[in-house]
């Protein structure tokens, strides 16, 4: 199911300057809502930084868009796949360059994932987004604006001392991510 190509009509209806289908975006495939782009982000750089698939997939059931699943890791390769293979409208990205990965962020409509990279690159291109935290400290590295936002786990976190043994980012619930894109992100 890895795909190379989501339909023209996305990237134009986004007023790109460069309107140019990028390389990795090749292969057709079947869109359930034409406007709609939600990126999740599935590694990150240690375990306990990484929201369960399963969760993933409840998000995707609930909110009428198109997913594309990034990934950089064989196993984050892996986790995407499954995902794919458990809803029709997730999609698993190829393995993406920087440009390419901007390129993606650049036309998304939403972006959603941990404490990582991509969903802070996310922010930085004022693309909407929800940033998911458990050992990581959320006061340090996240800045919430009107449709950038961050939701915690339940763990009090020693930002001079990472646990990576924490994995209370499994215990935020889909529904405080569903709810917010909803209410305040609109797709």
């Amino acid at each position: 199911f890895e795909t190379k190509k989501i339909i023209k009509d996305i990237i134009k209806s986004q007023n790109l300057i460069d309107v140019r289908t990028p390389s990795f975006l090749n292969v057709e495939i079947k869109m359930t809502k034409k406007d709609s782009l939600v990126v999740l982000v599935l590694g990150a750089s240690f375990e306990s930084k990484i929201y369960p698939i399963e969760k993933y997939l409840l998000i995707a059931k609930a909110i009428d868009a198109n997913f594309i699943a990034i990934w950089k890791s064989n196993s984050e390769r892996i986790m995407a796949q499954k995902l794919a293979k458990k809803s029709k409208n997730i999609i698993v990205s190829e393995n993406l360059s920087l440009s390419e990965l901007k390129k993606l962020i650049s036309i998304a409509s939403l972006v959603i994932g941990g404490d990582t990279g991509p969903t802070h690159l996310a922010w930085a291109m004022n693309i909407p987004s929800v940033t998911l935290f458990g050992c990581t400290p959320m006061e340090r590295n996240c800045y919430q604006t009107n449709q950038n936002f961050a939701l915690k786990g339940p763990s009090q976190v020693d930002p001079y001392k990472i646990d990576k043994n924490d994995f209370s980012i499994n215990e935020i619930n889909p529904d405080k991510i569903i709810e917010i894109i909803k209410d305040r992100i609109k797709l």
